[in-house]
């Protein structure tokens, strides 16, 4: 710890059997104006001793040692690199460079007097950029992990879910909307440019879920009405071609998804099959109507009391009758 700033020492592991060449990186780190640690190892196995004893922030390895190649000293779990590395050349080849690269190293530094001096900006730059990464690596994992216990709560709920990140690809297809559609999860999960839609509608479109990401997604067009309440958007819609082609009428509601720490990270419509209350619905109207057209035809008039707020509404037969 540096007890001005407060802050970390970086430690370093020098990995390189040339004595001249240790002495000219050891002379770039402590003429730098920033504290760094360094450890120095002049073969894989004895730099494997000091990162099991004393972890460093940093390698920075000759490409060839007694031992083997400085690739070999990345420490990994699960094919992922844990510790960043920079590697040393005296060959400047570029078919060199790209292996290094996809070896896993971070960078790479072709020996010369003046890229000896530079690096402590280079352990620099490598050590900010490993930082980030991980901190990428965290986010990922995160999103994966909210993306599995989402699937995995959803996945048997009744009513048909359907969810997708801030890029339009489908993070969630549950069991209900598979029957719903017809469209397995593993066929539809990961896929974006309005995949989800097809199966309803025979064509990539927006749907309801597209409004919560983008106001001008061009999903207000497609439904007879919207209603907006807070960040949740509700609609009604008859889809022909879902159950087999049998359809349905179908009632959603969308609103945003956000992860732990409050970041948007994508939306989530529900769907529910109404058809038999909509039925109903269209039923009583019809009713109405064929009791109405009956009065009319029997010169009956009929009135009607709200009770809510005592309002009485007489028929126009009504009115004939009375004479008022």
């Amino acid at each position: 710890m540096n007890p001005v700033t407060g802050t970390t020492i970086p430690h370093i592991l020098l990995l390189e059997d040339d004595r001249a060449h240790q002495d000219l990186v050891l002379r770039a780190f402590r003429d730098d104006p920033e504290q760094f640690r360094l450890s120095v190892a002049g073969t894989i196995k004895k730099a494997r001793e000091i990162i099991d004893s004393d972890t460093p922030d940093l390698i920075i390895a000759d490409w060839i040692l007694p031992d083997g190649k400085g690739i070999e000293i990345l420490p990994r779990r699960d094919g992922m690199v844990l510790i960043p590395l920079v590697l040393m050349t005296s060959f400047g080849d570029e078919h060199l460079a790209v292996e290094m690269m996809k070896s896993g190293a971070l960078d790479y530094v072709v020996k010369s007097a003046t890229s000896f001096k530079e690096l402590p900006n280079i352990a620099r730059r490598a050590i900010r950029d490993w930082n980030n990464i991980r901190e990428r690596r965290k986010a990922e994992d995160a999103a994966r992990e909210y993306e599995k216990r989402l699937g995995d709560i959803i996945g048997f709920l009744p009513d048909a879910v359907l969810a997708i990140d801030t890029e339009g690809r489908v993070i969630a297809w549950n069991n209900a909307i598979e029957q719903m559609t017809g469209v397995a999860a593993k066929e539809m999960l990961g896929k974006g440019d309005h995949e989800y839609s097809i199966p309803f509608y025979g064509e990539r479109r927006p749907l309801l879920i597209d409004l919560v990401l983008t106001e001008n997604s061009g999903a207000e067009k497609k439904y007879e009405y919207i209603q907006h309440d807070g960040e949740k958007i509700t609609s009604e819609a008859y889809v022909p071609s879902i159950f087999s082609g049998k359809g349905a009428y179908l009632w959603g509601t969308a609103s945003p998804l956000y992860d732990s720490t409050g970041n948007l990270i994508g939306a989530i419509e529900v769907i529910r099959d109404i058809t038999e209350r909509k039925r109903t619905e269209l039923e009583l109207v019809s009713a109405q109507q064929q009791l109405k057209e009956a009065h009319h035809l029997a010169h009956i008039g009929t009135w009607e009391w709200v009770t809510k707020n005592d309002t009485v509404t007489w028929s126009e037969e009504l009115y004939d009758i009375t004479g008022r």
